[in-house]
């Protein structure tokens, strides 16, 4: 790198905005203190936040229902126009042409496998 004498200025300068900029915008005394004293009455109310938090709400249980149309009407409830696809099992469906084999998921389209079908070539 040339290190000529306008290079050279232009460093300094820039030192000299960096130095100028964390000098101006330091806290006065009387500010530092200032914020001390907010940072240690929010910390106060903190901890008197922390003494009144009410006691643990109780454990949420799935309830169990004895007959399919209130399990159904619950599901409905919770997931909507999506409540069908909340039960059932998956099932792989598998898709393939004369370069790839790939299996995927009923429940999702999640892709579970995919195999190059002519042994492996790479593709460029």
């Amino acid at each position: 790198m040339n290190m000529d004498r306008n290079t050279i200025i232009g460093f300094l300068l820039m030192i000299l905005l960096v130095i100028g900029f964390a000098w101006f915008n330091t806290p006065s005394p009387e500010e530092a203190a200032e914020q001390l004293r907010l940072d240690s009455l929010a910390r106060v109310e903190q901890e008197q936040k922390k003494a009144l938090v009410a006691p643990p709400a109780e454990k949420v249980t799935t309830p169990v229902y004895q007959n399919d149309s209130a399990f159904a009407q619950a599901m409905n409830a919770q997931f909507g126009i999506l409540a069908p696809a909340t039960n059932g099992e998956a099932k792989y469906v598998t898709i393939e042409n004369n370069k790839i084999r790939m299996k995927l998921s009923t429940k999702g389209g999640m892709i579970k496998n995919v195999t190059l079908v002519d042994g492996y070539t790479r593709y460029k």
